[in-house]
């Protein structure tokens, strides 16, 4: 689940900022990089079980913002495994050692907040939003969560149905099915070719074991941040997420070990026919990694080509020849190679024009 704007007035760009700020220190190397300026007053520590904290107060309003990157998604998982870590995302809030099925999302409802999560190919987040005067609350339910969910087996296979029942909404929805067709064929060897959600035969196998075997490489304190921004005083709540994680459980953790995507040789093509009444269209290229100094230029190229109504593909192809319903541009930035990628929906008739 992937929730992109807050409801609480002020959340909004307090998330932008965090997964800003994030995907910056997520790259950084030891060398000595410049930070960009909307990381200025951001303080980062390093705890002494290696988890990383990273605060900026922002006294504009009496709001929080909390997040937990766990540095792990669906390109660290096996194969057998396809699926597990969207489906950790999903068990997080079901339940811990001191808080049973249902009473972490009713604490943070009470206290007037939202909690929420999501998955991708090479992060896992969880995020809270939050009045500060509940800061204390948000801090301690959230970090009970991530340290110690019980994955309970009765809840595992509940669970396991709510995610398969998404999984078979998305074999209905033609935007989907092309998202993941183009992911397949893109990438021949690397695991982004392997939908976040997993296949219904895997989602359906995987066992409390395998969760707890995922949770053991990858939850460590040293492949953790925990960020808040917001109406706080730094060194109060430093302390707090101190003690809150003094105990986190041992974890023998692990490296990530993944195949790398040779380079493409040649034009690809597939085309999907299903009972619809428009096309759907993407046209994608590899990019390099999200570290990469292009990065910032293929972030102009995307605004510039293809988003909202001023962009020169909507100009071009939806306003002035009403070739297409919609277009949009996109870069896929992500650790591994990404993808630039156009999509539209249009007319069958209209496709050789559009192209």
């Amino acid at each position: 689940m992937l929730k992109k704007h807050g409801k609480v007035l002020g959340t909004s760009f307090l998330a932008l900022f965090l997964i800003i700020i994030v995907s910056f220190l997520l790259t950084a190397t030891t060398q000595a990089i410049p930070l960009p300026s909307v990381t200025k007053n951001a303080q980062r520590y390093k705890l002494p079980n290696g988890l990383t904290v990273i605060l900026k107060e922002n006294h504009a309003s009496r709001v929080c913002a909390i997040q937990v990157w766990v540095k792990t998604g669906s390109a660290n998982e096996t194969e057998k495994e396809a699926g597990v870590t969207h489906l950790i995302e999903h068990m997080i809030f079901k339940g811990t050692q001191k808080r049973k099925t249902g009473q972490i999302a009713r604490e943070i409802e009470a206290a007037g907040g939202e909690i929420n999560a999501y998955t991708s190919y090479d992060r896992t987040v969880y995020h809270v939003e939050i009045d500060s005067a509940h800061l204390d609350t948000g801090l301690d339910v959230l970090l009970d969560a991530v340290q110690h969910s019980t994955f309970d087996p009765v809840e595992l296979a509940r669970e396991k149905e709510v995610v398969l029942e998404e999984y078979r909404r998305g074999l209905d929805s033609p935007a989907r099915q092309l998202a993941k067709a183009v992911m397949k064929l893109c990438y021949k060897k690397h695991p982004y070719g392997r939908p976040i959600i997993g296949y219904e035969n895997t989602i359906r196998s995987i066992k409390r074991s395998d969760i707890l075997s995922y949770i053991d490489r990858w939850y460590t304190p040293k492949n953790m941040f925990i960020i808040v921004v917001g109406d706080f005083h730094t060194t109060e709540v430093l302390e707090q997420i101190r003690a809150l994680t003094q105990n986190f459980p041992h974890r023998r953790g692990a490296t990530p070990n993944r195949p790398v995507e040779p380079p493409q040789s040649h034009y690809r093509q597939r085309i999907l026919k299903q009972d619809v009444k428009q096309l759907y269209l993407d046209i994608s290229w590899h990019i390099p990694s999200l570290s990469h100094p292009d990065t910032p230029a293929l972030d102009v190229l995307e605004v510039i080509l293809g988003q909202g109504k001023s962009s020169r593909l909507y100009r071009r192809l939806k306003a002035h020849q009403n070739l297409v319903h919609d277009i949009d541009a996109s870069a896929w930035e992500m650790l591994d190679s990404g993808l630039f990628s156009i999509e539209a929906t249009l007319r069958p008739d209209k496709l050789h024009r559009t192209i």
